[in-house]
Formats: structure tokens, C-alpha cells, sequence
């Protein structure tokens, strides 16, 4: 049976859209805000490979997780995703999205799909570190984007 679970968060940020996303986009400088993902390989290149470099918060456990550029629109969206073999088993899709407010206000918006038979027990096991995750990464990233 396959299962499509979607965890989510979404924070206002205080700051124009471009200079959001200049942050958010610049994989490079990942590690001055992002404690999470704090290391982002990438060549921007829509079906290559995006090397995540991961830290659970609050431990000193890091892994890697290979993942499929699936959409980069400038100023707008970052898509990554990976499928695991068989790809019935899981399949993730991880969005980040920025939507324009008004001149100095921006809401960004993170998700991640996880479709296949594994998702139930992924969700058991890794949900919670998720979602602390993701409400890390928005509180960072809106921390960092409004003091520069």
C-alpha cells in the first residue's frame, strides 16, 4: 500500500524577495545560518545530483543523502528529490518556495513529500527531527536574511 505524507512549514520574513532568495540560493554560504543542511553540492543543473550534507539537531550525528535537482526557478523555487530502489519503496520531494507579500515582506515555504510503502515508518521513526528541522531551517533563514 503507498502512503504520500507531507510535512510542512512556513514563516514571514521581513526582507524583499531578492534578497531571500540571494540567501537561500547560495549553497556555498549554507553553513552560516543553516545548522541542518548545512552543506549544499550542487552544479544548479536540473536531473544532476545534489550532494545534502545533514545534521540532526542537537546531535553530533552527520550523513549524506544523494537527491535529483528537480526544479530551479530563479527567485521563485528550489526542488530536490530522491527515489529510493524500488522506487515503490520511497520517494521524496523537498520544496522551498518564496512568495512575494509586498516590497519588504516575504513568505517562505518548505516541504517535503514522502510517497511509497516506507513512508508510514519513515514518518514513525524520523517525523518529529523533521518537522524540528524544517521549523529550524525557517527561523534561521529569517534570523540571518533580516540582520544582513
Amino acid at each position: 500500500m503507498c502512503t504520500t505524507t507531507i510535512i510542512s512549514t512556513q514563516i514571514e520574513i521581513e526582507a524583499p524577495i531578492e534578497n531571500v532568495w540571494s540567501i537561500l540560493s547560495d549553497f556555498d554560504h549554507y553553513s552560516e545560518w543553516n545548522k541542518f543542511t548545512h552543506r549544499v553540492d550542487t552544479d544548479q543543473v536540473i536531473g544532476n545530483t545534489v550532494m545534502l550534507h545533514i545534521q540532526w539537531l542537537g546531535t553530533e550525528k552527520t550523513f549524506q543523502q544523494a537527491t535529483k535537482l528537480t526544479k530551479f526557478e530563479e527567485g521563485k523555487q528550489i526542488c530536490w528529490g530522491a527515489s529510493f530502489t524500488p522506487s515503490c519503496l520511497l520517494k521524496t520531494n523537498r520544496r522551498q518556495t518564496l512568495e512575494f507579500i509586498d516590497q519588504n515582506r516575504t513568505r517562505y515555504v518548505t516541504s517535503e513529500k514522502f510517497h511509497g510503502s516506507m513512508a508510514p515508518l519513515v514518518m514513525l521513526l524520523y517525523r518529529k527531527k523533521i518537522e524540528a528541522a524544517f521549523e529550524h531551517v525557517a527561523q534561521a533563514l529569517k534570523k540571518h536574511t533580516e540582520s544582513s
